[in-house]
């Protein structure tokens, strides 16, 4: 079965970014950013207050150690302390497909595939909405979202 595939224009998103790095920085980014969050009341409404997620760095070949970044999506007037620094999930046009956290890897390869055989221009790394937070990587779900250029554009 084909995957769904949304597109989603959204105007430049304010986040607060956690980041970590290691062999498996997620769990530590994300715990950074529960805890920021719950204090911040951001969490009482995960509705409204998107979570997303990106590698940065990016791993490499050879390399077991990679970086990651929670990032929570933060009123206008909020002001960040802390260590806390601040982020944009850039406006645009986003393709967005669903998976879980076990099939991550082969759908990141299937959309950037789907993208190009489709017509549209890659305009940068992709992020990762979290939806239900961290979790076993069969049950855990994800929306992948990759910044496109509509074709001719």
């Amino acid at each position: 079965m084909e995957p769904i595939i949304r597109f989603v224009k959204i105007k430049p998103i304010r986040v607060a970014v956690f980041h970590a790095e290691g062999k498996s920085p997620e769990p530590e980014a994300y715990n950074k950013m529960k805890v920021w969050a719950e204090l911040k009341g951001l969490l009482k409404e995960p509705w409204i207050n998107l979570v997303f997620g990106n590698n940065n760095p990016m791993p490499t070949p050879g390399k077991e150690e990679y970086g990651y970044d929670f990032k929570i999506a933060i009123p206008p007037a909020m002001e960040l302390s802390g260590g806390v620094t601040e982020g944009e999930i850039p406006g645009g046009t986003y393709v967005v497909v669903r998976t879980n956290l076990a099939n991550i890897t082969e759908m990141w390869m299937w959309l950037y595939n789907w993208a190009e055989t489709e017509g549209y221009h890659v305009k940068g790394h992709g992020v990762e909405e979290h939806l239900t937070g961290m979790g076993h990587p069969d049950t855990m779900l994800l929306d992948l979202w990759l910044p496109v250029a509509e074709p001719g554009e």
